[in-house]
């Protein structure tokens, strides 16, 4: 599986890994970072492909 893995900045600098790791599943074919629900934060859109099947994913950012 593919696996997405969120890095929160931290003040000093460094950055903190969130959990979960998400998995993206095996046969992702693009990814993108952009606003997409209105609430002007990047959300990450992602396209997979299976066989003659196609799907298109929007994770939002609820973040604060």
């Amino acid at each position: 599986d593919n696996l997405l893995a969120v890095l929160l900045g931290k003040p000093d600098g460094t950055f903190q890994l969130q959990d979960p790791v998400i998995s993206l599943g095996p046969n992702v074919t693009d990814m993108t970072i952009g606003e997409v629900t209105g609430d002007q934060r990047p959300d990450i859109v992602v396209s997979s492909v299976d066989g003659t099947t196609a799907q298109v994913s929007t994770l939002e950012n609820t973040c604060q």
